[in-house]
C-alpha cells in the first residue's frame, strides 16, 4: 500500500518593496476555488515521485502539485507566472528548510487545473518557487492544497495516475474502500495540524516521530539529530518527514482527512 498525505508552507521574511506585510489565513485564500460534487477523479502527472495536476494561470500552461500539506486552497510561482502588483506577505517556508518571497494577490483573472475551471480569484498568495522549478519541472505554477478539498476524503491511485475525491458522509466509506484490499490500518494523530497526520515510527532502538508527506523532499530529522544541527536542505523539526510516493507501482492510497 501507498500512502498519499501532508507536506507544509507558511513562516517568514519580507519582501523588499516598502509596504506593510499582510497574513491572510488559510481559508480565506481563494475562496472561490473549492471542490464540489460527491466523488470526483482527477489525472495525475507522476514528476520524480510528485504528484502533479496540469492546469494555466492567465494563459500560462504549466502544472500545480498535488500537496495536501499546503494548506490554502491554491497558491501560486509568480516566478513561472507574471503577477504584478502584488502586496508583500511574510515568507512561506517549505518542509525542506527553504524560505520563498510571498506576495498576495488581489485577483487572478483565470486559474485551471485538471477539469476545474475560475475566473476572477481573489486573495490569492504567489511564491518565488524557482528552486522547485530548477530541480523538479521548469514549468511550475505552484499548489493546491488542504482547502480545495476539506471535508472529502482523498485516494491516490499509482497505477492509474489519479487522485479520486470523496465527499464526507454515510457512502463514503463504502465507494472510498470499494474494489480495494486493506492491507493495513495505521492509526495516527494530528497534534499540531489538522491536515498532517503524524505516526510514532521506530528504527532500530530509535523512536520518532512521522509524519506522511506528498510535497516534501527526500529528508527529515529525528528527535536525536534535532537536538544537534540539522542536515543540509532539512528543516530543524522533532519530527521526521516520511515521504511516500509510488515506492509499490500498482498500489492506491487510502488517506482520510479530517471535515
Amino acid at each position: 500500500m501507498s500512502l498519499g498525505f501532508a507536506a507544509a508552507l507558511l513562516a517568514s521574511t519580507l519582501a523588499a518593496t516598502g509596504q506593510t506585510a499582510v497574513k491572510l489565513p488559510a481559508d480565506e485564500a481563494a475562496p472561490g476555488v473549492r471542490l464540489t460534487g460527491d466523488e470526483v477523479t482527477v489525472p495525475l502527472v507522476l514528476i520524480k515521485g510528485y504528484p502533479f495536476i496540469e492546469g494555466e494561470v492567465n494563459g500560462v500552461k504549466g502544472k500545480f502539485m498535488f500537496d495536501i500539506g499546503s494548506d490554502a486552497a491554491i497558491t501560486l510561482n509568480h516566478h513561472y507566472v507574471p503577477l504584478k502588483n502584488g502586496i508583500a506577505m511574510p515568507g512561506s517556508k517549505v518542509g525542506s528548510g527553504q524560505t520563498m518571497p510571498a506576495q498576495l494577490n488581489k485577483t487572478i483573472a483565470s486559474v485551471r487545473f485538471g477539469q476545474f475551471s475560475y475566473t476572477n480569484v481573489h486573495n490569492v498568495q504567489s511564491n518565488d518557487a524557482s528552486q522547485i522549478e530548477q530541480h523538479i519541472t521548469p514549468d511550475y505554477l505552484g499548489w493546491v492544497g488542504f482547502e480545495f478539498f476539506r471535508g472529502y476524503a482523498v485516494k491516490i491511485d499509482y497505477r492509474k495516475d489519479t487522485a479520486t475525491f470523496y465527499k464526507a458522509g454515510p457512502a463514503a466509506v463504502t465507494h472510498f474502500l470499494s474494489g480495494e484490499t486493506v492491507v493495513a490500518v495505521i492509526p495516527f494523530q494530528r497534534p499540531k495540524l489538522a491536515r498532517i497526520p503524524v505516526v510514532p515510527v521506530t528504527i532500530g532502538k530509535m523512536r520518532f516521530d512521522g509524519a506522511f508527506d506528498t510535497g516534501a523532499l527526500k529528508c527529515g530529522s529525528t528527535r536525536r539529530r534535532a537536538r544537534s544541527s540539522p542536515p543540509k536542505a532539512c528543516s530543524p523539526k522533532r519530527r521526521m518527514v516520511v515521504t511516500i510516493r509510488s515506492t509499490f507501482p500498482g498500489s492506491t492510497s487510502p488517506t482520510v482527512p479530517p471535515t
